[in-house]
């Protein structure tokens, strides 16, 4: 998913639950950021240097972003047990994501214990993303593989692109008995479960609500059909949402310090804008980026969503220790 429901969408079920603006948005900022998380920075100006971790990564052969990044925050699975296969081939896998399934599940009944929205829209993000990224699993693997002929590896859902991550999208899995997937389908899902929990926490009664809730959400989405999704957004913003910018948070806790030679040589500005790019987009670098913490770092956002992460990072290593005792071996 991307920010069209990870962002809009949530905070739009927020809202509708009850809660603040305010709040809302923060749940809403939380969930989408786990997809924008994507530099480890180091951070000085403090008593002791801070080092974050990642949450985005698109480095599946790797076994610590596996474990520590895209199997915790984007691909959990169902895990053992008997399950009804929806492939072709009727094959199963524990590793398998399956849309709202008991460790998803699980981890944000957890987070709403807390009480923390940052920790619950963290644990929404991972909760959504069952629906939008079910019948993948995280490793590069032929479980993944929709095509002999794509040079793309089959690592995650990287041979269906970005198609299993947008509202609107149709497209082919021909894993599946039923290959053709409309993504609308899964996602109305996904809301209405979201929207419940949501309700559930606020104690407002979704029994009464929810038809027209999700009505109105079809009808702002439908309404956008045939245009890019961040046109669609701005039906979100004209609801009184803020836009969402990746960088407010980080923007209000550290100073990004250059990583690369500034100087004003053409091949070095080059190789820095281009460097600057890919670790932005990937996550793909030598070792955390550096940055000078603001004064109000240990309040700010940025610091408690990061503190959030390691705490939904925890929790869903140890749930899948249970399941898997000898998984990080």
């Amino acid at each position: 998913m991307n920010s069209e429901f990870h962002y809009y969408t949530v905070a739009f079920l927020a809202v509708k639950a009850g809660l603040n603006s305010l709040t809302a948005e923060e749940i809403a900022y939380a969930s989408q950021y786990v997809d924008h998380n994507i530099s480890a920075w180091k951070i000085t100006g403090l008593a002791q240097p801070v080092v974050t971790q990642p949450t985005q990564n698109y480095n599946v052969v790797d076994r610590s972003v596996l474990n520590d990044i895209l199997i915790p925050f984007h691909f959990l699975p169902v895990g053992p047990g008997p399950q009804n296969s929806v492939r072709r081939d009727r094959q199963t896998n524990p590793w398998d994501v399956r849309p709202n399934n008991a460790l998803a599940k699980s981890l944000l009944v957890d987070a709403f214990h807390e009480n923390d929205p940052l920790q619950i829209g963290i644990a929404l993000h991972a909760y959504a993303d069952t629906w939008a990224h079910q019948n993948f699993i995280a490793p590069l693997d032929d479980w993944n593989r929709l095509n002999d002929q794509l040079l793309i590896p089959p690592g995650g859902h990287a041979q269906a692109l970005k198609k299993p991550d947008e509202w609107l999208s149709v497209w082919e899995d021909p894993r599946l008995i039923e290959p053709t997937v409309v993504n609308f389908d899964r996602f109305y899902e996904a809301a209405r479960k979201v929207f419940r929990y949501l309700c559930v926490w606020t104690g407002t009664n979704f029994h009464e609500k929810e038809t027209q809730v999700l009505d109105e959400l079809t009808q702002m989405l439908r309404k956008g059909e045939g245009r890019p999704a961040e046109q669609r957004m701005l039906d979100f913003i004209l609801t009184g949402l803020t836009p969402y910018d990746k960088t407010d948070w980080l923007a209000e806790a550290i100073v990004p310090a250059s990583t690369l030679p500034s100087f004003e040589v053409p091949f070095w500005s080059t190789v820095n804008k281009v460097a600057t790019k890919l670790q932005n987009q990937t996550g793909l670098s030598l070792g955390p980026r550096e940055a000078r913490a603001k004064p109000n770092f240990t309040t700010s956002r940025f610091y408690r969503w990061q503190k959030a992460a390691q705490a939904h990072r925890e929790r869903a290593h140890r749930r899948l220790d249970q399941m898997f005792p000898l998984w990080r071996s």
